[in-house]
């Protein structure tokens, strides 16, 4: 079940000569069935052009678009059998919630008694069949994007489509619904395409992320591999909170800064030949405070603490690095090894297994 994308040299440029942009660069990437696969990356990144270009919306410049081994590059929308989501839903105010959701079925010529109980198993599928007979200003937010993946999905959609679905709504309520949506397309089976710019939306929902930049992917890979091991400064940085230190290698594993020596794992798997200069990414909660003097740890002078409940943000300053960011879970509880203030020298130590070498872009 599901349909396999394979995307090869996929270009596409807008305008002509000197005011010619490439939108999208060269993508070559392949969408495993089933899979809930995520376009992520910063505003004009290429990620919507790229969705576009999957539906039949906008035509590539060069290149090829393939499902299931069939060529549908230049192939019109209503021959590629996808169903879309668009960002503003884009559901008919003057029909209720089972005649937009019915919509697609009557395009196809699907009538009568067939068509009503595909309806009712999309709405029952999205949990919106109690309101099948509401319009769509009676709904909530939630409630209109939730008709709005029911009628993409009712017509059995070879791919599903997904533009930025939860950018409308408050920051709880897409919470809430991220676990639905990821639950309502893994059941379908269908291979899902989802554009987002919220790194928290992608880490928790996707299967994989191709990270975009200028139209190019700069990393693919499962949410897990794309955090814990960015390749990239940019990488590091766009997908959450992250210390980037330019230090020294004094030994295999040992990296060296003003403040002292500290040690890095990771980096035997690097040619000894490359520079001994690094630039290291270090997560802030594989950051943490220790009392001064602690082996491993290097000292700093404590600048401020955020409580923020069930955690701290710290910032520390390291003698030749940037600020410090450190993340504190269960803060000022009886598991807290010190309690600083402001001013207060402390010791700094980073989980040696997750300082991680990154290329500065």
């Amino acid at each position: 079940m599901g349909t396999r994308i394979e995307i090869n040299k996929l270009v596409k440029v807008f305008g002509q000569g000197q005011a010619a942009a490439r939108a999208v660069d060269g993508i070559d990437l392949t969408i495993e069935p089933g899979e809930l696969f995520f376009l992520l990356g910063p505003s004009g990144c290429g990620k919507t052009t790229l969705l576009r270009m999957i539906a039949g919306f906008i035509d590539p410049t060069e290149g090829r678009i393939a499902f299931d081994g069939k060529n549908v590059t230049h192939a019109p929308p209503n021959k590629r059998n996808t169903g879309m989501v668009f960002q503003s839903y884009a559901l008919w105010p003057h029909m209720t919630v089972a005649q937009n959701v019915a919509f697609g079925l009557n395009v196809r010529k699907i009538a009568g008694e067939k068509r009503d109980k595909m309806v009712r198993q999309a709405l029952a599928a999205v949990q919106m069949d109690k309101y099948a007979e509401r319009r769509p200003t009676q709904l909530s937010g939630g409630q209109q994007q939730r008709v709005a993946l029911a009628r993409a999905m009712v017509i059995n959609p070879d791919v599903l489509l997904l533009d930025e679905p939860l950018s409308n709504l408050d920051a709880k309520l897409r919470n809430d619904l991220r676990h639905e949506i990821r639950r309502i397309c893994k059941a379908s089976g269908n291979t899902t395409v989802y554009v987002t710019h919220d790194q928290k939306e992608a880490l928790s929902m996707a299967d994989r992320i191709a990270l975009l930049r200028d139209g190019k992917i700069v990393q693919l890979g499962s949410p897990r591999e794309l955090y814990r091991s960015p390749k990239s400064r940019f990488v590091a940085e766009f997908l959450g909170e992250t210390n980037l230190i330019k230090a020294e290698r004094a030994a295999t594993t040992t990296l060296r800064v003003e403040a002292g020596a500290f040690e890095a794992t990771r980096l035997r798997d690097q040619d000894q030949s490359e520079s001994k200069q690094i630039l290291v990414s270090v997560r802030p909660e594989a950051t943490s405070l220790t009392p001064v003097g602690e082996p491993g740890s290097l000292q700093g002078a404590l600048l401020e603490t955020t409580y923020l409940g069930e955690t701290a943000q710290h910032l520390v300053e390291l003698q030749g690095c940037p600020p410090i960011k450190i993340a504190e879970m269960n803060p000022f509880g009886s598991s807290s090894r010190i309690h600083p203030e402001p001013g207060d020298l402390v010791g700094v130590r980073f989980d040696p297994g997750e300082v991680v070498p990154v290329e500065a872009d």
